[in-house]
């Protein structure tokens, strides 16, 4: 059963006080011993604050039904999928005859909005519990597959991204192969996917495919949003949630999941708020919560094909879907790096060459000899969470000022780490090995010399290009890409109407561009956060102002 003691907020007793609220927004009922409450894959299922006898929370997907909580009077049932509105992965019985208030989901959602003390105690709970859940020995989904599949390595992170529990199995394992001869005997190819009711066996599906047999990727819209946000990084999740809580429908589209590239961050340390640092994961996961809290909502993966004016309302075209009509947009698709330019590397790419460095990836390199290419704070604060798992990290640079582009507390902090050694006017030049990567080429440009090294990974972060090409020409970019906003769009003659742009807008009136994608932003976290929230007080005055 699931241990209290490393969060105490995660099983609260409700006051009187609080209690009170949720009889008035419930009925309250009685249960017989073993009747259950709701169900695993159960969808927007009840709330339920118990006020006589005890609840039990029960999961099966490792095999074996077991308890992993008891409510007991005035404790409560649920977790993050009352926000998310995903189903239940848990199933809640009565152990013994109880009574428990019952409170339906959209209810909840209200009071998250209305009552901001219960909000606070309801939402720390949740996230808790879903922590302990998985730190418990929770299986999930099951995804088994080689470490070596990039398809494999794609549905982990999509799921780590998502944050859907789940527990990853390498099929060349003595247990994988017991569980493809379980589960999907004659499948001939991996990774195979098992949903946590088990109902459900998926062969190599694509994200799509996966998120709608989980049940995961919610339907677009029929009715104009007010806002749609393309790109669920900071600038997108910022701009979401201040939208959201001024009382905007808000629609967040993405191809991969919240986080953006900060979701490949293991550690923001400069981020104001946060003096021990936020992982980009953790920092992505809240806000996504709060945008939930306000009636937001996130949708992935979606792939933004097109955008265009259709009479006052902007037209989205999606890939698979049905167009998406809103009143504004947020352009927030970042920029990606560029890949590694060594001949070869396509080939590595999803099994030995990454471009982030999270939880998902580290454990590929436990032990192993990697190698991080790049300059800046998302390549130094690699190289520091590498390295606690990593028999050795390698950082190598092109140029030989290690402070040129990074933060100073993370080169003082690179240089005093025994297990990372910094190659400076180095670069990687030849690659070996079969289906995985086995050994490199590092060449000094400075003194002429190359050497072979073993390596096991490498991850990059070298330059960067704008996530644009799905924008009309209409939309005013530079010569690299990056979009036009404000006085720059007056600057290039591309600005027709009476009023001046907005500082953010584009030289499409009602689209606004926020954080990397925007020419002259900073990269960094607070930048692109500052960018999101700027964004909706561009929207504000647009709707004064349309087109």
């Amino acid at each position: 059963m699931l241990t209290a003691t490393p969060h105490l907020n995660a099983f609260p007793k409700l006051d009187d006080f609080q209690r009170s609220i949720i009889r008035e927004r419930g009925r309250c009922e009685t249960f017989p011993d073993g009747a259950c409450l709701f169900r695993a894959g159960d969808v927007d299922f009840d709330f339920f604050l118990v006020t006589k006898g005890r609840v039990k929370i029960l999961e099966s997907t490792s095999g074996v039904e077991r308890v992993v909580a008891i409510h007991e009077e005035g404790q409560f049932t649920g977790d993050v999928d009352f926000l998310t509105r995903r189903p239940a992965v848990v199933s809640a019985c009565a152990d013994g005859e109880c009574e428990a208030c019952r409170v339906p989901a959209t209810a909840v959602r209200d009071l998250l909005n209305e009552i901001p003390a219960l909000s606070e105690l309801l939402l720390q709970a949740f996230t808790a519990r879903r922590e302990l859940l998985q730190a418990n020995g929770f299986v999930g989904t099951r995804v088994v597959g080689y470490k070596e599949c990039p398809s494999t390595n794609r549905i982990n992170e999509f799921l780590f991204r998502n944050r859907v529990p789940y527990t990853w199995t390498d099929a060349g394992s003595e247990e994988g192969a017991r569980l493809l001869k379980q589960y999907a005997p004659g499948h001939k190819h991996t990774p195979i996917i098992v949903c946590a009711n088990t109902s459900v066996v998926a062969e190599n599906p694509s994200l799509v495919q996966l998120a709608r047999c989980m049940r995961i990727r919610p339907e677009m819209p029929k009715e104009p949003m007010d806002v749609v946000i393309i790109g669920a990084g900071p600038a997108g999740l910022a701009s979401s949630v201040y939208a959201a809580s001024e009382g905007l429908r808000v629609l967040v589209l993405d191809s991969l999941g919240p986080g953006g590239q900060a979701g490949t961050t293991s550690s923001i340390e400069n981020f104001i708020g946060f003096p021990s640092g936020i992982s980009g994961t953790e920092l992505a996961n809240r806000a996504h919560l709060q945008l939930l809290k306000f009636g937001g909502r996130i949708a992935a993966p979606v792939q933004v094909e097109g955008l265009e004016r259709e009479g006052n309302l902007l037209k989205l075209t999606l890939d698979g879907e049905e167009p998406l009509l809103t009143h504004t947009v947020v352009v927030a698709s970042g920029a990606k790096y560029r890949r590694l330019p060594v001949e070869g590397a396509a080939r590595y790419e999803g099994t030995s060459i990454f471009y982030s460095a999270t939880s998902v990836e580290s454990r590929l390199c436990r032990e192993s000899n990697v190698f991080v290419v790049g300059g800046g704070n998302s390549a130094g604060q690699a190289a520091m969470f590498l390295s606690q798992t990593a028999r050795s990290v390698r950082l190598v640079l092109r140029n030989n000022d290690l402070g040129a582009k990074m933060s100073n507390y993370l080169v003082e902090r690179l240089k005093r780490t025994p297990n990372i050694t910094i190659h400076l006017n180095s670069e990687i030049t030849a690659l070996h090995g079969k289906s995985l990567l086995e050994r490199l080429e590092l060449t000094n440009r400075a003194e002429g010399t190359t050497q072979e090294l073993p390596a096991t990974a490498i991850f990059s972060f070298i330059g960067a290009s704008p996530n644009t090409g799905f924008l009309p020409a209409e939309i005013a970019r530079d010569e690299a890409g990056f979009l036009l906003t404000g006085e720059q769009v007056v600057q290039a003659g591309r600005w027709d109407l009476k009023r001046p742009p907005c500082f953010l807008e584009t030289s499409m009136p009602g689209v606004f561009a926020a954080g990397d994608v925007r020419k002259g932003s900073t990269p960094r976290v607070a930048f692109a956060s500052g960018d999101g929230a700027m964004a909706v007080a561009c929207i504000h005055i647009y709707r004064s102002f349309p087109v």
